[in-house]
């Protein structure tokens, strides 16, 4: 028997800076024993202005074949790294920018699992100049 997984994304840290490295955490919940042809990761950055996409301006995928897989959990652990440009992750009225884990498990001769998450990305704090000493 077959069964579509579910799906759950976890960011170490929890938090991302431009141009820092994280582990995402990918945790797939069968309910049944699944033969499974791969399960594709993949990190994103994308930007849309006006309703008009653009990108990705960064992605990198990694692709996992496990074969068949047991009811329960299975965690497959990625790393990836922010691109050191970018904006940081916002949604506005015609802009946005945002960083994006995306998942998909092919399962053979059944209905595929895809879920997409979106990834906090902050302003790297700036680091103030020297003061002047007072004399």
């Amino acid at each position: 028997m077959r069964s579509r997984p579910t799906v759950r994304v976890r960011i170490s840290p929890s938090v991302l800076e431009p141009g820092q490295p994280f582990v995402a955490a990918v945790e797939l919940d069968f309910k049944s024993e699944t033969p499974v042809d791969f399960v594709r990761i993949a990190f994103a950055y994308w930007e849309t202005s006006f309703q008009s996409w653009r990108g990705p301006l960064h992605d990198r995928e990694h692709v996992w074949k496990p074969g068949k897989l047991t009811a329960g959990k299975h965690v497959r652990e990625v790393r990836f790294e922010v691109p050191p440009v970018g904006a940081p992750s916002f949604r506005g009225s015609a802009t946005s920018a945002s960083y994006l884990v995306s998942v998909h498990v092919d399962i053979p001769w059944w209905v595929n699992r895809e879920a997409t998450f979106a990834i906090p990305v902050v302003v790297a704090p700036e680091t103030p100049p020297d003061m002047p000493q007072p004399l």
